[in-house]
């Protein structure tokens, strides 16, 4: 499973799912971890409702450990998310359910609590969804999501619409010009 566990890092997630779906063969199809791993090789491709059947799956065999159960949850969630299309789409409500559970498991993942905002704002709660933004922030640190998330504190629409990234150029003329101007 090592080998696979590096493929994903370097964004092989074929190559990766192909082992760990061998590596799950192998234990009769019950290995969480490798479930696991196929579920983070679908997340890479893509393949978002593969890789929530996947965690759904691994959920089965996770045992006595939380933190396999939280991995699989997060990602769930985040799979969940990303096949919502609507204010009320049931999925996106699945998704909040896994995070909310994810933060009462373990202290290890602070991203569920940046997911649950997401989603919460996804769904109109932006009451809600920025009080779950600002305690992720302020727990955060210098993970890469809390530069968003204070986006998103600043601008809850940001969530929901789309939005031109953040960029700056030098035109030919010599001026500078940036998404702020």
């Amino acid at each position: 499973i090592r080998d696979a566990d590096s493929m994903l890092a370097r964004r092989q997630y074929e190559d990766a799912l192909r082992i760990y779906r061998d590596a799950n063969n192998l234990q009769d199809k019950k290995s969480a971890r490798a479930l696991l791993g196929m579920a983070r090789s679908y997340h890479g491709l893509k393949a978002h409702k593969s890789a929530a059947d996947a965690c759904t799956e691994s959920l089965k065999y996770v045992g006595d450990s939380r933190v396999l159960d939280a991995e699989a949850r997060n990602l769930r969630g985040v799979s969940l998310f990303a096949l919502g299309e609507k204010a009320d789409d049931k999925r996106w409500k699945l998704a909040e359910e896994d995070f909310r559970a994810v933060l009462t498991m373990v202290d290890l993942y602070p991203v569920a609590q940046y997911n649950l905002g997401m989603v919460l704002l996804k769904q109109l709660r932006d009451e809600e969804g920025l009080k779950e933004l600002r305690a992720f922030v302020e727990r955060a640190g210098s993970m890469p999501e809390a530069a968003s998330a204070k986006k998103y504190i600043e601008n809850p629409r940001r969530a929901r619409e789309n939005f031109a990234p953040d960029f700056s150029f030098t035109t030919m003329a010599g001026e500078f010009l940036s998404s702020e101007d």
